[in-house]
């Protein structure tokens, strides 16, 4: 501030300082939130040159990956399609879900396996965690774990929901009633075979001429000059006499 008093000029020298100094401190800010959003424009960028397309950088260092159904599970190849992208995994890494031929959701078991690795960045076969989802993929194609585990109980429980079996209990059904009755019938054949032969018994019954056959009483004809009812020797039914001893010599 400059004022005059009797024909001489004096400036406030304090009022310029603070005026410089105030110049000064705006300047000051107006570099250092340059230079912020520069660095914040950095990490912008560093982020998006190291992570690809839908993956996720946590302040943990956790990275992980959008998971679709038709994604390589392996690596960062996408397809049209599920089954594309199974048959890829089947002809890169030796890649196959268990029971095929049972599988009624394909599209639903490829994106629950994807997200295990991309989001959930565990191994599919010894289920070992990792920090990143890449790391995750490197260990499986590194070790020969690119199979699903499907031995335990909790194994089969997590897949549960994308199967249906129920063919298989009726093929089961039909091979055990096939097996009972070719048991049955073995069972009947032997106790045909163990009975006894009832005609090779008449057989040798008639050849010791033991055999005594017992007929109505109308089969057995009657003596008409009343000879005490005794059947003919000729008849048929006749039992056999025993023979009579023979007359002595006449003196």
């Amino acid at each position: 501030t400059t004022t005059t008093s009797g024909g001489a000029t004096t400036t406030d020298q304090v009022a310029a300082y603070r005026r410089l100094r105030d110049e000064t401190a705006a300047r000051a800010e107006e570099t250092s939130s340059s230079e912020d959003r520069h660095e914040d424009d950095s990490a912008v960028w560093s982020s998006k040159s190291t992570a690809g397309d839908g993956e996720e950088d946590d302040d943990d260092g956790v990275v992980t990956a959008e998971a679709r159904a038709c994604d390589s599970f392996f690596d960062a190849k996408q397809f049209g399609s599920a089954a594309e992208a199974l048959e890829y995994m089947r002809r890169a890494y030796g890649f196959e879900l268990p029971e095929p031929s049972y599988l009624i959701d394909v599209d639903a078991a490829a994106l629950h396996l994807c997200r295990k690795v991309k989001t959930h960045r565990v191994c599919l076969w010894c289920a070992r965690a990792f920090r990143s989802f890449r790391a995750c993929q490197q260990h499986m194609i590194d070790k020969g774990h690119c199979k699903v585990a499907y031995a335990t109980d909790a194994d089969l429980e997590e897949l549960a929901d994308f199967y249906d079996f129920s063919a298989s209990y009726e093929d089961y059904d039909a091979t055990q009633l096939g097996q009972h009755l070719d048991v049955d019938d073995e069972e009947e054949g032997e106790t045909l075979d163990d009975a006894p032969d009832d005609d090779d018994d008449d057989d040798a019954d008639r050849q010791s001429g033991e055999l005594l056959v017992v007929g109505d009483d109308d089969d057995v004809a009657s003596d008409d000059d009343g000879a005490g009812g005794e059947t003919p020797p000729h008849h048929p039914m006749a039992v056999p006499a025993s023979p009579r001893p023979a007359p002595p010599p006449p003196p």
